[in-house]
């Protein structure tokens, strides 16, 4: 449980990394540059550690490539240093950031450890589902100090075309000889200059030369990960009087292969298919049966004679198209032969021939054989012969469906969850929408059976539907929206839980496939619960209004925090937080600048200094490029949750002195899942505490601008203020902050002003004098260095000529001799408190 509880925290630390157009790290979540390192406070000399993360994608041979291709994965290496050393056994967590499902990443969680040289590596494969371009992350924490870092991508859909070189292989087919109406199995792969093509999916057509209606075959197939394409094809009448050799024809655009079997005529009587039970063909492995799974199906075939009638008391005989893992019929296979096996008349001599299990029909033509699994995942069909009537020198022959033999119950390092856009405009709005989506895979990373439920329980707003608060997979997916209505957390943050029977995690260390005690470790789960709360623990604690939602599951009448100990069941589960963010027209839209974009005008001549604003230099006559800056600014919506996805993002009202560029993004990208976190979430009330960059709870999305002079107009000071749009909210013009002022500052636009980096005066003194005066007025420092402690210099521009400090602050005399002439350059020098320096020159006519 204490495993869970440290995977669940770190989860919610780094999965703010699927925040789209964010960047930050797990401390400063939305406000970092992709550089890490973190905050520290306080004196004493502190030195915060630097901590980076590089990140590529690499092929299979190692070489550099952002192009993911359906069946041919890339790997995600990130290298992960503390001040410049690499940083072992440590998690790194990667995340995709892509606008629709494009790409999964291998494990599921996403979390490796760096090995000895920090390297830690991910596998990125293409869905195969559509096209388009995303971003992989890779955040870490080291200590208290976080970094992250991201890399584009470009996923290619198996629907893209096929090159013109691919060719076929022959086909295989199951049976050469098929009885009527019976059963058989084709397949086909696909070649590229002699080998498997397994580089994306290829669709391969089925046809057979049957009249219509006659028979059935799959019509289309995808290659499956070895190039090969599988189909079945039934008789339905395709010979009427006679055996007939039907053609099989498989076809890409660029090759066709065929291939015949012989279908025989039902005056000889047939033997048929009739069904599978599970009917989902779907069986457990040996051992993991339960919760509505089990690890055996029943296969029914019937012998007909040519009238149709049943024919009993016939022998059949049985074989399994692999017996893989222990896999048996009705209890026999290699290792446990039936006492009096069939005879090769009757089962064939061929490779299928194996265990030649052979029974007698019932009185109605049906026999029935049970297919038990084994240890390993596979597909499996059963092949049936009879030999009717009995002076007939060929066996009826047909096959089953295939039938799947697989986990079944998902694992706990498989539930994905994932959300359309966690940040939605449902803080004064109801009926906003956001799509949970939760993804299972049982032990072998094959998707769990459809049908498979998975509940949705959440801290407030509404989940899922009126008449059910699940839903059910198909191909291992489903989901559940999440509607915005009262009830309202006091911040807004709704945690959804979604939940689902599955196993508990082990390591397979003997590599048989199965959980063997006292060999295999296994991660022990407590029950599952809502961190309503969100304090990172399971409780009945109440604060600031909510308290957890617990859901026992072990022990039905008591909650099991700590797991039960054994290796079993147990509810898997996953959780995120649903913003309700407010509206722009109705909440209070906040963008916050960190100090570092700002300049500060301090005095020379008095230990007094400006309010931080935007600088450029006072130069742009015309013909010449005018002055720009690129600020960086943090939005939210005014008690620390980002702004709804969609929100759009404006310059407005500047002043006729400078311009502007757009915002980038121009709107507010959607917020990927997260779990609760204390760090995060905690006090569980509106974040409205002064953002400074050691801010963990405000999570914000970052936008920039480009702040431009006008010709001939570089002077004097302007502004410009940001109106923000949400989706359901009207225009409104946001709150604009200073990195570390309280939310109660009423300010509504950015303060621009031309400036020079020092501001200082040279006045001649009298004619033939040489003497010119130089007075210090201002200079522009950081925005967190006060002119008090700064200190000043002046160099005259000639050679042994030094300026001498005069009696008031700032001032300062340069004397070059009576009679001297012509033109000097004076420099005005300012070194703050931190050692930086900053100087502004002028050139002044001798007196």
């Amino acid at each position: 449980m204490k495993m869970l509880q440290r995977l669940l925290s770190l989860m919610a630390l780094l999965a703010l990394a699927a925040c789209g157009g964010g960047g930050g790290n797990a401390g400063n979540p939305g406000f970092g540059d992709g550089a890490g390192g973190g905050g520290g406070g306080g004196g004493g000399g502190t030195v915060t550690p630097v901590v980076t993360i590089e990140l590529g994608l690499i092929d299979g041979a190692g070489a550099a490539s952002s192009n993911v291709l359906a069946g041919s994965p890339l790997r995600a290496r990130a290298v992960l240093r503390r001040n410049g050393e690499a940083v072992a056994n440590e998690i790194v967590q990667f995340a995709a950031e892509q606008s629709s499902e494009l790409v999964r990443i291998d494990p599921n969680s996403g979390s490796q450890l760096t090995d000895a040289s920090g390297v830690a590596i991910v596998t990125v494969s293409s869905l195969g589902t559509a096209s388009g371009a995303g971003r992989i992350r890779a955040s870490a924490t080291v200590g208290t100090v976080s970094a992250s870092n991201a890399t584009n991508f470009f996923a290619s859909a198996g629907s893209t075309t096929p090159p013109s070189t691919l060719t076929l292989g022959p086909i295989a087919i199951g049976s050469s000889t098929v009885s009527a109406y019976g059963t058989t199995g084709v397949r086909v792969q696909v070649l590229q200059a002699g080998v498997p093509y397994t580089a994306g999916l290829v669709t391969v057509n089925f046809t057979s030369s049957c009249a219509s209606g006659k028979a059935t075959i799959t019509p289309t197939a995808s290659t499956q990960p070895d190039g090969f394409a599988v189909a079945t094809f039934v008789d339905n009448g395709c010979a009427q009087t006679a055996a007939t050799a039907v053609t099989i024809t498989a076809s890409i655009s660029t090759d066709t292969e065929s291939g015949t079997l012989n279908v025989l005529s039902p005056t000889t009587g047939s033997l048929r298919f009739l069904s599978v039970v599970p009917s989902d063909k779907s069986i457990t492995l040996r051992g993991q049966g339960g919760n509505g799974r089990q690890e055996n199906a029943t296969v029914t075939f019937q012998l007909v004679d040519v009238a149709g009638q049943g024919v009993g008391n016939a022998d059949v005989c049985f074989d399994s198209s692999t017996y893989i893992g222990s896999l048996n019929i009705d209890g026999f296979g290699p290792g446990a032969l039936p006492s009096s096996p069939g005879s090769t008349a009757l089962c064939g001599a061929d490779s299928l021939s194996v265990i030649r299990y052979v029974k007698r029909t019932n009185p109605d033509g049906t026999v029935v054989v049970q297919v038990n699994s084994g240890t390993v995942p596979t597909p499996v069909r059963v092949r049936a012969r009879a030999v009717y009537p009995s002076t007939s020198s060929v066996a009826l022959e047909s096959f089953s469906d295939t039938l799947s033999v697989s986990t079944g119950l998902p694992l706990q390092r498989s539930f994905s969850l994932s959300v359309d856009k966690a940040n939605i405009d449902g803080g004064n709005f109801d009926g906003e929408v956001a799509v949970v989506t939760v993804r299972l895979a049982d032990q072998f990373s094959n998707p769990v059976p459809d049908g498979t439920v998975v509940n949705f329980i959440g801290s407030g707003a509404s989940v899922c539907t009126s008449n059910n608060g699940s839903c059910r997979t198909t191909n291992g997916a489903c989901s559940c929206n999440v509607v915005s209505q009262a009830r309202r957390p006091l911040d807004n943050r709704v945690i959804v839980t979604a939940y689902a029977v599955g196993l508990e995690d082990f390591d397979d260390q003997n590599g048989d496939n199965l959980y063997t005690p006292g060999t295999d470790p296994f991660y022990d789960l407590g029950d599952a619960y809502v961190d309503a709360n969100k304090d990172g623990i399971p409780s009945s604690a109440t604060i600031n209004s909510d308290t957890d939602i617990l859901i026992p599951y072990q022990n039905p009448s008591a909650f099991t925090p700590g797991g039960d100990g054994a290796r079993g069941t147990a509810h898997i589960r996953a959780s995120t937080v649903i913003y309700l963010s407010r509206s722009s027209s109705l909440g209070d839209p906040t963008v916050v600048v960190p100090l570092a974009n700002l300049s500060r005008e301090n005095s020379l001549t008095a230990a007094t200094s400006s309010s931080p604003f935007v600088r450029l230099q006072p130069f742009c006559p015309s013909g010449v490029p005018v002055p720009q800056t690129t600020i960086t600014t943090y939005l939210d919506d005014g008690i620390g949750n980002p702004m709804a996805a969609a929100t759009s993002l404006a310059a407005a009202d500047p002043s006729t002195n400078i311009s502007t560029g757009g915002f980038r993004p121009a709107s507010v990208l959607a917020v990927g899942a997260r779990g609760p976190f204390a760090s995060l979430d905690l006090p569980n009330l509106p974040k409205i505490t002064p953002w400074s960059t050691t801010t963990t709870n405000v999570i914000a999305t970052p936008h920039s601008i480009t702040v431009r002079g006008v010709e001939d107009k570089c002077s004097g000071e302007g502004s410009f203020s940001l109106q923000v749009t949400s989706p359901r909210g009207g225009a409104a013009s946001a709150r604009i902050l200073y990195e570390g002022e309280p939310r109660s500052v009423g300010r509504a636009a950015f303060d621009v002003r031309y400036r020079n980096v020092v501001s200082f005066t040279a006045t001649q003194g009298a004619g033939g004098s040489g003497v010119i005066a130089v007075q210090g007025n201002s200079w522009i420092g950081s925005a967190d260095r006060l002119a008090a402690g700064a200190t000043s210099a002046v160099n005259c521009g000639r050679v042994g000529v030094a300026a001498s400090a005069g009696g008031t602050p700032g001032a300062f005399s340069c004397s070059y001799g009576a009679g001297a002439s012509g033109t000097v350059s004076i420099t005005y020098t300012v070194t703050d408190s931190a050692g930086s320096s900053y100087s502004n020159s002028t050139s002044v006519l001798i007196p």
